[in-house]
């Protein structure tokens, strides 16, 4: 668009997008940052690309300056502004003006962007020789050869830009480490560098998992570090969760408590409810702490999701209402004072209750309260009233899993009210005693001593939450159990709160009753049944509870262990304790069919598989399919998969006559290529450094990575767990592998990546030769140390040494004497004479 002024004509267009580079220039030296140099060489690829295009329809830009060029780093788009002083190249000479030559764009650029390259890309200022073109008359041939050289640049850059995401990828997929996010800031910080993207959120989320495994395994040093790598990389881009993981690390109060990893994991999560709850269990303990204020009121209106007051701050503003009247509400401010002080204290013993709250009756009795302060209050205990009423209806019904949810409700409105951890602590220790009540004590115990301790030690909650009707039956009832009442006169109760009773006349009596019943021993047969066939297991429990209540408690935990037996973190000794002696005459095989299984597993544990294997064999319960099971995957394990990690680790061929099953076809596909892999690389030894041969080793070891890693995550994501066990017990093999796969992946792409930088150009500075030369040997010695085992087949460590020496060489005769006099089997010796012979 245009429109004609007085006595000029005026161009109007859109802004260019972007910033202008004299102003990118500024922001760079004040952050103390270097300017990117994938924005200079993209810049100046993009100016010569502008030239040619303006000179094709005969316009001349005339006025290159920082400030009239501008880059949009999202899309990596060059615009250029102020076309004021343009001209026509084919306009005739007059005497206001001269005609410039069509060069003339190019020699403003030079010049303009000399001074700026020496100053802030001195390495791009001499690989372009750039001082060769500064203050002298341009012609054609000249332009070419800096086109040339900007062009090559931006191809080292490119691959540079590659090789650095491609490092980032190779970490980001293997396991997390420390040592893993020190390389991705290094590589993050040679992108930033260059002005190149990377990807934030997936370094952010590996991250994350890294701090929570380090704190899970009680790491606190290497959260710590990696913490403080993460704000190295992102600073003030990251979200607040980041920021109060870092305030919790500067607390040593925080930092040695045992809740740390629940703290930091629900902080990072964004569980904040969980982060208050876990916050207020440490200021609990550590009682006023100096910490408190600066980090709650954050954690609670995140809980809260909105900003209503909480009750001990509503107390506060209230005292400050009734000092500032001095003696006129002396007796209020005292009474008010008590009140505050015995805040946190209230309902710190158990029977104590943390829910009477004096200040709300105090100011809807006061008429004098200021408006703003009673509004604030009713709104306030409002919430908490409804956060109650809900605990006190999960009370009533004994819903377990309702009451930390409602409990921290609680904490989330009135975080100051500590007794509400006291009282969830209570709440806990009443529901492992009435399991302990359910399931009775152990076999030869005394009874009555037994019956007396569980009575002694129930915790009393209804002077807090009240006495619902289920308390008062339980109560009733080992009440008259005590004074020596028949259970039987007690049945229903008996059943539903302790049924292993049932097999006793009274609690004095050590006599069993009922242990030759023809149900109870049918039941309990038919219970064994159903883990022989493990098959409607509930069913099965759910007949012991009706028709043999008395073992309902031990065939549960029995089917539990069952279920348990291949977890991963399964407490082996407890099942190991539990099924030494049988209650009954029916479950006398089930318990030692568990028994099997645990000395198997024990086996496992110590990488005893023959012996593991040998349990499963000569047990006589081969009828149970557990134990079938059990016995087909270890088998399996051991005669298909242990061979073909052996054959990985070592690139050989796999086994002969190895069955091609899903998972096997994937180890067996990939200890071939590790063969192959291993084949391609003695052709390196006899025909040197070649691009194709690179190229086959880089893309053999990336599939190997790949598909290892792929093998795997169905491994450690299957549903059969007897599989994730072995695999768990075999992880040490299994790992190295991986980390041998990996280093084959990243070293053979960065030494491709390094030998296309360097057969990317005719032309290359002997300074840069030697750098890129460098990389490209130690590379590929990583991958010989991975290949080829014996030292003293090792050839790269001597090829190293003589690049050093004549990198080490002083002097250029020197250095192109020890060039032609090296042994023409080093694999650069074509690339060092031909750059030798161009000195």
């Amino acid at each position: 668009e245009f429109t004609q002024g007085t006595a000029n004509f005026f161009m109007v267009s859109e802004a260019a997008p972007g910033k202008d580079m004299a102003s990118m220039l500024a922001e760079s030296r004040q952050n103390g940052k270097p300017f990117p140099r994938r924005v200079i060489i993209s810049v100046l690829d993009a100016l010569f690309d502008l030239f040619a295009r303006a000179h094709r329809v005969g316009v001349l830009w005339n006025d290159v300056k920082l400030d009239h060029i501008y880059w949009h780093n999202p899309t990596g788009q060059v615009a250029v502004i102020d076309w004021g002083n343009a001209q026509f190249l084919d306009q005739p000479q007059d005497k206001t003006r001269r005609a410039l030559p069509r060069w003339e764009d190019y020699q403003q650029l030079v010049n303009t962007l000399g001074s700026f390259l020496q100053q802030n890309a001195p390495e791009l200022y001499v690989d372009l020789g750039w001082v060769e073109f500064q203050d002298k008359e341009l012609d054609l041939p000249q332009v070419s050869v800096l086109a040339q050289r900007i062009a090559y640049q931006q191809q080292v850059i490119g691959l540079r830009v590659m090789e650095y995401k491609s490092l980032i990828r190779v970490v980001l997929s293997a396991d997390p480490g420390t040592d893993g996010l020190n390389k991705i800031r290094s590589y993050s910080q040679r992108l930033d560098e260059i002005g190149a993207t990377w990807d934030k959120n997936s370094v952010l989320n590996y991250s994350k998992s890294l701090v929570i495994k380090a704190l899970a395994d009680g790491d606190t040093n290497s959260a710590i570090k990696a913490t403080t790598i993460v704000w190295d990389l992102f600073e003030d881009s990251l979200d607040l969760s980041w920021y109060l993981l870092r305030e919790y690390f500067r607390l040593p109060d925080l930092i040695a408590h045992k809740s740390l990893y629940q703290l930091a994991r629900s902080t990072l999560d964004e569980n904040w409810e969980s982060a208050l709850w876990t916050l207020t269990t440490i200021a609990h303990e550590k009682q006023n702490p100096d910490w408190w204020e600066h980090l709650m009121p954050v954690l609670r209106q995140k809980a809260m999701g909105n900003a209503i007051s909480r009750p001990y701050q509503i107390g506060l503003s209230l005292l400050a209402w009734t000092q500032s009247h001095g003696e006129q509400k002396e007796n209020n401010t005292e009474k008010i004072s008590v009140i505050l002080q015995n805040w946190r204290l209230k309902g710190d013993a158990v029977e104590g209750n943390p829910f009477d709250y004096l200040l709300l009756d105090y100011v809807q009795n006061d008429p004098d309260i200021p408006k703003h302060i009673l509004s604030e209050a009713k709104q306030s205990f409002a919430e908490g009233r409804e956060a109650l009423r809900e605990l006190v209806k999960a009370w009533q019904n004994i819903a377990w899993e309702d009451f930390p949810k409602y409990l921290r409700k609680l904490i989330s409105w009135d975080p100051d009210r500590w007794g509400i951890i006291v009282l969830s602590k209570s709440i806990e220790i009443l529901q492992s005693w009435m399991i302990k009540l359910y399931e009775g004590p152990s076999m030869g115990a005394d009874i009555p001593v037994f019956m007396d301790e569980i009575i002694k030690n129930r915790p009393r909650l209804e002077k807090i939450l009240g006495s619902p009707p289920w308390l008062k039956s339980l109560n009733r009832m080992l009440k008259s159990l005590k004074n020596g009442e028949p259970v039987l006169q007690h049945k229903m109760e008996v059943t539903h709160w302790c049924p292993w009773l049932l097999n006793y006349t009274t609690i004095y009596d050590e006599h069993q009753v009922n242990a030759d019943d023809e149900i109870v021993q049918n039941t309990l047969l038919h219970f064994t049944k159903h883990l022989k066939n493990w098959s409607d297991l509930e069913t099965g429990l759910e007949d012991v509870r009706r028709d043999a209540p008395q073992y309902h408690p031990a065939a549960k935990k029995l089917l539990n262990h069952f279920q348990s037996i291949t977890n991963l973190n399964a407490d082996v000794s407890k099942i190991a304790s539990d099924c030494q002696i049988s209650p009954h005459p029916a479950l006398n095989v089930t318990y030692q069919v568990l028994h099997t299984l645990v000395s198997w597993r024990d086996a496992l544990s110590e990488k005893e598989y023959p012996k593991a294997l040998s349990l499963l064999e000569s047990t006589d319960h081969q009828d149970w399919r557990i134990i079938d099971h059990a016995r087909e995957t270890t088998t399996r394990w051991i005669d298909e998969i242990q061979p073909l990690l052996m054959a990985i680790a070592s690139q050989e061929l796999p086994p002969e006559g190895t069955p091609p099953g899903k998972e096997n076809q994937k180890l067996i596909n990939i200890a071939n290529e590790c063969h192959d892999l291993k084949e391609n690389w003695g052709f390196i030894y006899n025909t040197g450094i070649i691009a194709q041969l690179l190229e086959k080793l880089t893309k053999l070891a990336e599939v190997n990575r790949s598909g290892f890693l792929e093998w795997r995550r169905s491994f450690e994501h299957s549903g059969d767990r007897f599989y994730a066990l072995l695999y768990h017990f075999d992880l040490e093999r299994i790992r190295s592998i991986s980390d041998d796969l990996l280093r084959l992946s990243q070293h053979s792409r960065q030494a491709y990546l390094n030998f296309s930088e360097l057969s990317a150009g005719e032309e290359c500075p002997f300074e840069t030769l030697m750098q890129t030369s460098s990389r490209l040997l130690n590379h590929l010695s990583k991958v010989e140390a991975v290949l080829v085992t014996s030292q003293a087949d090792n050839r790269f460590a001597k090829w190293i040494d003589e690049l050093k020496a004549i990198d080490d060489a002083k002097t250029l005769s020197e250095r192109r004497e020890m060039v032609f006099n090296m042994p023409n089997d080093h694999p650069l010796y074509a690339w060092l004479v031909q750059s030798m012979l161009r000195q």
